[in-house]
């Protein structure tokens, strides 16, 4: 074998080392970001895109509209700019949810919310924001 065939073969399987660690470094960083959101008291998971959202203020806002939401759904026109606010409440360390005055309204597993109701979110509840969907994980309930 001549020095620059040994040199090409050597590059090669220094790139196949690279990019395996590559892949363990994002299973990792991955695992790092499921134990840091199973750490938090509350989250939503966008069942669309499998996206975790932390619960991580005392009045939560999801909705289309960036300004004023905590969470922002850009690719779905059934939603309201400011559709919906989760709230926590540290007296009785529960999440509620609030409709604000949304067109297409809110369904917490199946039905329909009244639009002044504020009611309590529960563990793996199912929350539609009109069509969108989103599953309620609460820690410790």
């Amino acid at each position: 074998m001549t020095r620059e065939v040994q040199t090409e073969e050597a590059q090669s399987v220094e790139e196949t080392e690279v990019a395996e660690e590559a892949e363990v470094s994002e299973e990792t960083e991955a695992d790092q970001a499921e134990e840091d959101v199973e750490e938090t008291s509350a989250y939503l998971i966008r069942k669309k895109s499998g996206e975790v959202i932390p619960l991580n203020k005392g009045a939560f806002v999801i909705g289309k509209l960036p300004i004023c939401c905590d969470y922002v759904v850009s690719d779905n026109p059934s939603l309201s700019r400011v559709h919906a606010v989760i709230h926590y409440h540290e007296e009785d360390g529960k999440y509620y949810i609030a409709d604000c005055n949304s067109t297409n309204h809110i369904y917490l597993d199946g039905r329909r919310m009244a639009g002044d109701a504020l009611r309590t979110l529960e563990d793996k509840m199912h929350i539609h924001l009109a069509n969108e969907a989103f599953i309620c994980h609460l820690k410790g309930q």
